[in-house]
């Protein structure tokens, strides 16, 4: 039995078939992840924190709300267990919507400044109703 020399297509597979077992491969994974595990359960605890947050603020609001502000068909608690089943996106969108409710019932959406400018603006037409009044007396009885 002689042995024949390979083929060129051959010799060329074995050839990369033996660079490929031989040459030292790069390590497959990182050597430190791209975020540590501490960041990611802080990143994991804050989301949940917010959630939580959101999910209760919406509840409180629903039970301040009067027993005839919701239609008969709605059930508040139903509405309440619902709540849950919401993504974090729209938990979020219904959170801000009760907040901006909150703070418009709370204040009128009035700031501190508004609030004293309409008080001293009261103020200021008392006193002058005041003036008319009394000079007007003060005519009538002269």
């Amino acid at each position: 039995m002689s042995l024949s020399r390979p083929n060129k297509p051959t010799a060329l597979v074995l050839c990369f078939l033996i660079a490929t077992v031989t040459l030292p491969l790069p390590p497959i994974h990182a050597a430190e992840h791209v975020v540590s595990r501490i960041e990611l359960e802080e990143a994991v605890t804050a989301a949940s924190e917010e959630r939580s947050h959101n999910i209760e603020m919406v509840q409180s609001y629903l039970r301040s709300l009067p027993a005839d502000a919701l239609p008969p068909a709605m059930d508040s608690q139903k509405i309440e267990k619902a709540i849950a089943f919401l993504s974090d996106e729209e938990l979020t969108r219904l959170a801000e919507r009760v907040d901006e409710l909150s703070a418009d019932a709370r204040g009128a959406g009035l700031s501190k400044g508004q609030i004293w400018l309409i008080v001293i603006a009261g103020s200021v037409a008392l006193l002058i109703l005041t003036i008319i009044a009394y000079n007007s007396v003060e005519t009538y009885y002269y």
